[in-house]
């Protein structure tokens, strides 16, 4: 929670709803704690850069942090052609570039991550296609998530 008391009125546009309060866990900051994989209780700092500001009350106080390990997983990218050529023309083989990823993450997403996917859409298609497409992240239960971009070829 974010409350402002006696402000000076060119701080005005500075308000709770407009500003979300963050919070920054590194693996540097973990380590440097000595934090280890895990649920830790710990103690919430704020750090105002802001001046005049000052910190009245921090709500909570502190919080539950769970800390897991960074896995990192190499996959291969599954090209899926969606739509159909234009008439006369067949699909042929598609590949990606690159032709594998490598995922980072929190060990349980990375258990979950069944594969990556790229779809390449060739509805109307009538010569090579060469393009960028959004890569997916699928899970073990097929829902997709973003992964980043590659290029593929068809």
């Amino acid at each position: 929670m974010l409350r402002l008391l006696d402000i000076p009125r060119e701080w005005l546009p500075l308000c709770a709803e407009s500003h979300e309060p963050t919070a920054q866990v590194s693996e540097i900051a973990a380590r440097e704690t000595g934090l280890a994989a895990g649920t830790h209780h710990v103690n919430v700092r704020v750090q105002v850069s802001l001046r005049p500001v000052r910190v009245i009350s921090v709500t909570p106080a502190a919080l539950d942090l769970t800390l897991e390990p960074l896995v990192t997983r190499t996959l291969p990218v599954d090209v899926t052609l969606s739509g159909i050529p234009a008439t006369g023309y067949l699909a042929g083989e598609a590949t990606a570039q690159p032709t594998q990823v490598t995922a980072a993450g929190p060990q349980s997403l990375m258990e979950r991550l069944a594969s990556v996917r790229a779809i390449l859409d060739l509805t109307g298609a009538r010569r090579n296609i060469e393009t960028v497409v959004l890569l997916q992240a699928v899970d073990v239960d097929d829902q997709v998530g973003r992964a980043g971009y590659g290029r593929v070829y068809f």
